[in-house]
């Protein structure tokens, strides 16, 4: 589960205007040992991806170079007829690579693969690390023989961490000349293909099913409710059939024919879903981010010694007083000058001992000040009421919170509030605040036109739905999650917080980067309206006042 602030919207902004601008489009060719052409492409392609820094993670987006070029690595394959590639680079080491695969009718995209360089510092600045990475996914790019694959709209493709996005795409392989077909097959983003009159019917293709229900779900333990989620749930798989045909098909999760449970521990939290002959079970981990170690003083950072002091600085002796000096010594006092001594007090005299305080007599202990790292929500009321919260605590309390907040070495404190009990906390956020994300997806179904009835999908490092512990994770846009290369789980509006869950109400909600970036279409639009307006206004009041120099009218 991500913290909404300020200091995110200049990056998101800029990544707003830098998907605004294309990239060139470029054509790409694959030759074989003859000189013909049996694959063309044509298409501009932006990536959006994330690395590690040493501040932490940083997204990144970037466009296909026009000065990208076909590697020799690149093939036709056997007569052109079996399996074939297009291998595009660009860049230190980037490469992008789409493998095609034909039957007696069709061909198509098998597997596409990304392999990016951390080391270009042209696109990954200040990156943690230097290695090399490798992505691939199935796509669902496929086209009738002898016609081209045509998709004017923008296609997204999900590799792990990376998402490519090709627009305005012509593609065909396995060509029959050394040019694009004038026929070809429309993305379902464009819509249908028009018929042809001499192709023979085709099968109609498999219904899309529609966005999933969205329900609640909770899952409670020893210590009370450890999940809070609001979601719809959606799976795509892709697996070969009966007759050696590969496909992708969507399942919706219906909440009215899903049973759920799960359980609780101090690290994972897992929610188990089960619909009929289908199990998926999410686990939820919290990670506690280490703080980095201070590194040890230098040599020249060490407080110099003090020298001893010399003979010169050494205070002089005082010399001893002389006979006149010495003061005179004091008489003897008489008998007469002598002080009475003081009777003994009596009995009736003696002060009457102090009765030992009964418990009503006891002074009232000060209230416990309490610093912790969760904000707690009290019920509102009283001066000074903020956010649901009760009235500020007096000046004294709240210096002597805040400074055990700063004895205990927190970054920053966030705020103050004083209890109805008397308690006073501080809201702590510093360098060692646990982060909490979804890390595995197990999947069980069957299915039965599969070569393979049992299907099976599992993946136990993912780092999906990040959001601070004691907060909530909230997208209202659709989230692609990959499980493996051939299961992907979407997810449809989603809300959800384990661990340090109020009772049944959601903490404070991080937004994901998705809904923020749609928030920033309308305030760029809005400030460039804005722009437009101040300066038809200032253009008019200057060409008002030039109209009113030399003579007045009468």
């Amino acid at each position: 589960m991500a913290a909404p602030g300020g200091a995110r919207r200049w990056p998101l902004l800029l990544l707003l205007f830098a998907g605004l601008v294309h990239g060139a489009s470029a054509v790409f060719v694959v030759k074989d040992g003859n000189g013909t052409a049996c694959i063309m492409a044509n298409f501009s392609a932006a990536f959006l991806t994330s690395y590690d820094t040493k501040n932490g993670s940083k997204s990144v987006t970037f466009e296909l170079p026009a000065s990208a070029e076909v590697l020799n690595s690149s093939s036709c394959g056997k007569g052109n007829a079996s399996d074939s590639s297009l291998v595009i680079a660009f860049g230190r080491g980037h490469t992008l690579t789409l493998s095609f695969t034909r039957n007696a009718t069709r061909y198509s995209v098998q597997l596409m693969r990304f392999v990016y360089n951390l080391s270009d510092t042209g696109i990954f600045p200040n990156s943690s690390s230097k290695e090399t990475k490798t992505v691939e996914s199935v796509t669902d790019i496929r086209a009738d023989i002898n016609k081209k694959y045509r998709c004017v709209s923008s296609k997204q493709i999900y590799l792990r961490n990376v998402t490519i996005t090709l627009r305005d795409a012509t593609i065909q392989a396995y060509l029959s000349n050394d040019s694009f077909s004038t026929e070809e097959t429309h993305c379902e983003q464009d819509g249908p293909s028009p018929p042809s009159p001499t192709a023979p019917p085709q099968p109609s293709p498999t219904p899309v099913p529609a966005s999933p229900s969205v329900s609640r779900y909770n899952v409670s333990g020893t210590n009370g409710t450890c999940l809070l989620a609001s979601m719809g749930l959606q799976l795509n798989v892709t697996y070969r059939t009966r007759d050696n045909t590969t496909v992708t098909r969507e399942f919706n999760i219906d909440p009215s024919k899903t049973t759920f449970g799960g359980n609780c521990t101090a690290r994972l939290v897992t929610l188990a879903l089960r619909s009929g002959n289908l199990l998926l079970v999410l686990q939820f981990a919290m990670v506690r981010a280490r703080r980095p170690a201070r590194p040890a003083p230098g040599p020249s950072a060490r407080r110099p010694a003090r020298p001893a002091p010399g003979p010169s600085a050494r205070r002089p002796a005082r010399p001893a007083p002389g006979p006149s000096a010495r003061r005179p010594a004091r008489p003897a006092p008489g008998p007469s000058a002598r002080r009475p001594a003081r009777p003994a007090p009596g009995p009736s005299a003696r002060r009457p001992a102090r009765p030992a305080p009964g418990p009503s007599a006891r002074r009232p202990a000060r209230p416990t000040l309490v610093c912790q790292q969760t904000p707690r929500a009290y019920p509102a009321g009283g001066a000074g009421a903020t956010r649901g919260l009760g009235c500020r605590p007096p000046p004294s309390a709240l210096r002597t919170c805040l400074g055990r907040a700063a004895r205990a070495g927190s970054k920053r404190v966030r705020g103050a509030r004083k209890s109805p009990a008397g308690c006073v906390w501080c809201a702590l956020q510093n360098a060692s605040s646990s982060r909490v994300f979804l890390q595995g997806v197990q999947l069980t179904m069957t299915l039965p036109d599969a070569r393979d009835p049992t299907f099976k999908a599992a993946n136990n490092s993912l780092r999906a739905l990040q959001a601070t512990a004691g907060n909530s994770y909230k997208c209202n846009a659709e989230e692609r999650v990959q499980v493996t290369e051939a299961a992907f789980l979407n997810v449809f509006r989603v809300w959800v917080q384990a661990f340090r869950v109020d009772g049944d109400k959601f903490g404070p909600v991080e937004e994901c980067q998705l809904d923020e970036n749609s928030m920033l279409i309308p305030i760029a639009v809005g400030g460039a309206l804005a722009g437009l307006v101040l300066i038809v206004l200032i253009a008019y009041l200057i060409g008002r006042k030039r109209s009113h120099a030399g003579y007045q009218t009468i």
